[in-house]
């Protein structure tokens, strides 16, 4: 995952997992293309992951069913044999602070959902969810886009 400051250029890099069914619209897969972020998800079933941040996906018959499938960005944690363990880490490298290459680390699969280091959590909580509650835009890139020409900016955009 890429989180990039707009406004100082400074670009935050961390793993982030992908869905184990691989990409799209369907259950267990990563919904690639443009989402807005924002809100809490808590969900109901008490998961050990919650609370999540939304993800709305613009895309018809691409990702606009991320919501409905409840999609969020999440803390990478699961429940094996009673215990919660962290199933994302690596850490964060940031393009103002470090020039070193690879992070260390890696994630496994989630159900769809990008889960991230919780060691990250504060940070993707703040950069995307925003502290008054307001998301942003956010581009799941995919190995489909690799086919794409330059100047692919996306399918089906907010129809």
């Amino acid at each position: 995952m890429f989180i990039v400051n707009t406004c100082t250029g400074k670009v935050d890099v961390m793993y982030v997992s992908k869905g184990y069914n691989g990409f799209g619209n369907g259950i267990g897969k990563t919904t690639p293309g443009f989402h807005i972020t924002g809100g809490w998800h808590h969900s109901p079933n008490g998961k050990v992951w919650s609370p999540g941040i939304k993800m709305h996906g613009l895309q018809k018959g691409i990702n606009d069913k991320a919501w409905s499938r409840g999609v969020v960005i999440h803390r990478g944690f699961a429940r094996r044999r009673g215990r919660r363990v962290n199933y994302c880490s690596g850490g964060i490298r940031s393009s103002s602070t470090h020039s070193n290459g690879d992070l260390p680390g890696s994630c496994g699969r989630s159900a769809g959902c990008p889960a991230v280091d919780p060691a990250n959590w504060d940070k993707v909580v703040r950069d995307l969810k925003g502290d008054s509650g307001g998301g942003v835009l956010m581009y799941n890139y995919t190995p489909s886009m690799q086919r794409k020409d330059s100047s692919y900016c996306g399918d089906n955009l907010w129809k």
